[in-house]
């Protein structure tokens, strides 16, 4: 199975991540797949709105492969540049997209994950879902998403949230106006696309 799957409903593009068994963890080959199709879904004339998911109901996405931050360790400063250049892309083709783009998030949203969440123009969630940008608790800062994260919810939210790496809810992601609309969880595949 591939790491990332590209199903078409109509103009609607359902894009989920296919790990998991590892809560949808992103490595490297899986962040170029997920470049290549958002690619596809770009060039893609008939697509006009992209659904991101995760596969399975434990995680939406729980930011890197664990396996794959182990070897960041003895990754050169190059490596590290073109590691940190490669999810740039990512983000940026997310974050730029001329489509409209709505994550839908079922389970937990973590780090990199939550990146991906939030990038979406549009966030639907679970209850249950929580989110935070933990990878501060590892050691690393979130730098690539401040960007971003700071258009959505200004400096004084995103300090609190960036730098003490907490985990919360969807009902506070919503008054942060990070998550639009909370949905429960056996209505939200039928709701988000109704709604694209």
């Amino acid at each position: 199975m591939a790491d990332i799957s590209y199903d078409k409903h109509g103009p609607v593009r359902l894009i989920t991540i296919n790990r998991a068994d590892k809560m949808n963890s992103l490595d490297f080959a899986a962040n170029d797949e997920l470049i290549d199709i958002w690619h596809e879904f770009d060039r893609d004339e008939q697509a006009r709105v992209a659904v991101i998911t995760g596969a399975g109901d434990k995680s939406f996405c729980a930011g890197a492969d664990l396996s794959y931050l182990a070897k960041l360790r003895d990754f050169s400063l190059t490596e590290n540049e073109a590691d940190s250049q490669a999810l740039r892309r990512l983000f940026d083709l997310i974050y730029l997209s001329p489509k409209i783009v709505i994550s839908q998030v079922e389970g937990p949203a973590l780090a990199g994950g939550c990146g991906l969440a939030t990038l979406a123009d549009l966030c639907f969630a679970t209850p249950e879902a929580t989110f935070g940008y933990t990878e501060v608790k590892i050691g690393f800062i979130p730098a690539l998403v401040m960007v971003y994260l700071r258009e959505k919810v200004g400096g004084a939210v995103m300090s609190d949230i960036l730098l003490t790496g907490r985990v919360f809810g969807a009902m506070e992601a919503q008054s942060m106006q990070l998550v639009q609309r909370v949905v429960s969880a056996d209505e939200i595949g039928d709701v988000v696309l109704t709604h694209a």
